[in-house]
């Protein structure tokens, strides 16, 4: 039974990490006078944090390992909605359409 609740914690804290780092990006997006995504905000977080050994790495690879694995279903709905709007996406110039590539 210990060993279960270990793993189970350690899943936990890999994705409490995670997302306190994506929220902690929203919340900096929000009060900076720039459009920048709260999501590549909270990247820069967790890469410097990773980056300056503040944060283990240990401690968030259960979380990335099960993103990563999953990361094709994600894209699931992106490409609905590309296929969805096709023909307005075609009609538009093709720099838009460059920028889903």
């Amino acid at each position: 039974m210990s060993k279960s609740l270990n793993i189970i914690w350690q899943y936990i804290r890999a994705f409490v990490l995670i997302y306190a780092c994506l929220y902690a990006g929203i919340f900096l997006a929000s009060l900076l006078p720039i459009t920048i995504p709260g999501s590549i905000i909270g990247m820069l977080i967790l890469f410097v944090l990773l980056a300056l050994q503040i944060l283990p790495a240990k401690w968030v690879n259960p979380g990335c390992y099960v993103l990563i694995r999953y990361m094709a279903l994600l894209f699931v709905p992106i490409g609905v909605g590309v296929m969805q709007y096709f023909d307005l996406l075609r009609a538009r110039n093709s720099a838009r359409w460059w920028s889903l590539a």
